[in-house]
């Protein structure tokens, strides 16, 4: 009676060292340390669409799935940002490219409105979060984003714990982007000149005018039409 009484204590002392053991196997592991997607400078529009800040890729060995991240966005310089500064800092799901494609292709993880500068701001997952995956970081600008002096200029930082998962959330490279900046004033016409492209002596079909602004454009093509239309020229020429 005794005998099977130990035998019976022992094997269910077993059942729960086996039960622990199983408990310690679910884990969440570190497949792409984060990367700062903002390497150089960046100017940065008012009302921006979401704008890459960091990529990283978690992997897992049973049902984990991504809870949350943290960052920290400080002002840079005499900047005077301010969370109405901005829409949101997000977080999407890559689609397998490593390519930010928010709104497309990869999925929103989820989205924090409220906003905090010089404290930290959490994003918490509300789906796409199961493991393994790889994520982006992003943060889009609001409409009072402006390049008015003094102009609203941030870093954005990760801490080696800014990553939250449902079970070991795993430490990671700390990091800070570089400066994202507003870029809130259009591109000035700076220099018109005329080029023979034509390759015939005077005015001809075929010749080009190349204007060159203050800054990059998206370059769009003008008819002649559309130049005769717009642009003007002394003594009533166009």
């Amino acid at each position: 009676m005794s005998k099977l009484f130990n035998f019976k204590y022992l094997g269910l002392g077993s059942a729960v060292l086996v039960m622990g053991a199983l408990a310690t196997w679910a884990a969440v592991s570190v497949s792409t340390q984060p990367v700062s997607l903002v390497t150089g400078a960046l100017k940065v529009k008012a009302s921006s669409t979401p704008v890459g800040l960091v990529r990283f890729g978690l992997g897992a060995d049973a049902g984990e799935t991504l809870s949350s991240v943290t960052v920290t966005i400080n002002n840079n310089g005499s900047s005077a940002a301010t969370g109405a500064d901005f829409t949101n800092v997000a977080l999407y799901r890559d689609d397998g490219d490593n390519i930010l494609e928010a709104g497309s292709d990869d999925l929103l993880v989820g989205s924090q409105s409220s906003v905090n500068v010089g404290s930290i701001t959490t994003v918490t997952s509300s789906a796409n979060n199961t493991l393994p995956g790889t994520f982006f970081i992003t943060l889009a600008t609001s409409a009072s984003w402006s390049d008015t002096a003094p102009a609203d200029s941030v870093t954005v930082s990760l801490a080696a714990d800014g990553i939250v998962t449902s079970a070991n959330s795993p430490t990671v490279t700390a990091l800070s982007t570089s400066t994202l900046t507003a870029d809130t004033t259009g591109p000035v016409l700076t220099t018109v000149a005329a080029q023979n492209t034509a390759g015939v002596e005077g005015k001809n079909a075929g010749d080009s005018l190349v204007f060159t602004f203050s800054e990059a454009t998206t370059k769009p093509f003008l008819t002649a039409t559309q130049l005769a239309a717009t642009f003007t020229v002394n003594n009533s020429h166009s």
